[in-house]
């Protein structure tokens, strides 16, 4: 087969697959919950490094224009326990989302920041912390009237952690 024949039968598929996506109709206010497995990996200085799971939780809100939305959340990473070392990381995240509508399902990218506090101890120190830092995340959702059920997975780039991330499933309730 020709080289020509063979981009011209990529070029086709790909035509025909962009074809096929669509954005998903529900557009409007939503508000929602979510709850799924949480790590931290946190090393503050060279002699400790902690990693840890925990159930997480988030509440979230948004605005969706058809394939655009902007959300914003309260997230929970649960309780880091680790070697005589526990803490806690928590905060608030905002959200620019593009989505494409695959049939039913609706798949979606994030990309926003994260406002958190930390806190972290040992018998002999406490690490107390707070930052703004970048957040990404990729999801897909299915929506049967007015309730969209949704997994999606989160990570949160901050320094002096290793791993700030949640797999999550949930649920949002679209006001209208």
């Amino acid at each position: 087969m020709s080289s020509s024949l063979k981009t011209f039968g990529k070029a086709m598929a790909l035509a025909l697959s962009l074809g096929a996506l669509h954005a998903h109709a529900e557009s409007g206010l939503y508000l929602g919950g979510s709850f799924g497995n949480a790590k931290v990996g946190y090393n503050p200085s060279s002699n400790i490094d902690v990693k840890d799971d925990d159930v997480g939780y988030k509440l979230f809100g948004g605005i969706k224009f058809t394939l655009l939305a902007a959300e914003v959340g309260y997230v929970d990473f649960g309780k880091v326990e680790d070697s005589g070392f526990s803490g806690e990381i928590s905060g608030f995240n905002a959200f620019g989302i593009l989505s494409m509508g695959l049939g039913p399902i609706d798949v979606f990218g994030k990309l926003g920041g994260f406002v958190w506090e930390s806190d972290f101890e040992t018998a002999q120190q406490r690490y107390k912390d707070d930052g703004f830092d970048p957040a990404v995340g990729v999801g897909a959702s299915i929506t049967l009237g007015n309730l969209s059920v949704r997994a999606e997975y989160e990570y949160y780039d901050i320094d002096n952690f290793d791993n700030v991330s949640m797999f999550s499933i949930g649920a949002a309730y679209w006001l209208f």
